[in-house]
């Protein structure tokens, strides 16, 4: 696996907190397309657990460090918490990308290999990093809410034309916005309280006509595969980048 020469694929999701109807449709957009990607759980999904049971979906802990996080009151209670939720988990993201070097520190002695908590959209030439920590760090090319906050349009040459350059291509999607196409903030702020309860019937009858986060990411996707280029998982890439790294025996 080439990390400079190429672009490398790759889909990521980070639940915040989103129910089963939005996890279960990015999913099956993924499942068409014959893409694996890593869920970054905020909370314990029986589909998700299913998911990667069936090696649908790979799965790294979101812990929220924000104040007034529903994960716990300091760092390490919010690491037991999400590390009890998936404790197989060998990456992490933090909701809302907060970092810190105990963190990391913190994250490598419970067993964390590698995180992708860095976000450079749209940056060229993507590698992984090593964090000071220990750390192999994956940082994410795009994410949705970053499209719309930078107000980038929804139509998808610009971007394509930077996901075909060299580097890490790691995307980042959330289910809610995915399932109910959103596109603004100001639609987010609106619509994020029915994050946790919406059903599939409700993310069918309630999802946003024209362009948005669903219709983008979809085209996106089927660019991909149709001009051949393949999707990687993370944990191939952590493992290629580990492997690539170590002195011949």
């Amino acid at each position: 696996m080439n990390h400079l020469d190429e672009p490398l694929l790759c889909l990521t999701s980070d639940v915040d907190w989103a129910s089963d109807a939005c996890i279960a449709d990015l999913a099956q957009t993924c499942e068409e397309l014959g893409i694996v990607p890593t869920f970054f759980a905020t909370h314990r999904s029986s589909l998700l657990d299913r998911l990667v049971a069936e090696g649908r979906a790979e799965v790294g802990v979101h812990p929220n460090f924000l104040p007034g996080s529903t994960h716990g009151s300091d760092p390490e209670a919010v690491l037991d918490h999400v590390l009890g939720l998936y404790p197989q988990a060998k990456v992490s993201r933090s909701h809302a990308f907060v970092d810190s070097t105990p963190i990391a520190r913190s994250l490598v002695r419970r067993g964390i290999r590698y995180d992708s908590n860095l976000c450079l959209h749209r940056q060229a030439g993507l590698v992984p990093l090593r964090h000071a920590s220990g750390l192999v760090r994956l940082p994410v090319f795009w994410e949705d809410d970053c499209h719309w906050h930078l107000g980038d349009p929804w139509e998808l040459d610009a971007l394509w034309r930077d996901v075909c350059t060299p580097g890490l291509k790691i995307l980042n999607v959330h289910p809610f916005p995915f399932a109910l196409n959103i596109g603004d903030a100001a639609t987010y702020e609106r619509l994020k309280g029915e994050a946790t309860t919406v059903d599939a019937r409700a993310v069918t009858e309630h999802r946003r006509a024209g362009a948005g986060t669903r219709t983008l990411v979809r085209a996106l996707l089927e660019t991909a595969r149709r001009e051949g280029l393949r999707f990687h998982t993370l944990d191939d890439i952590y493992r290629s980048t580990v492997e690539h790294e170590e002195p011949p025996g």
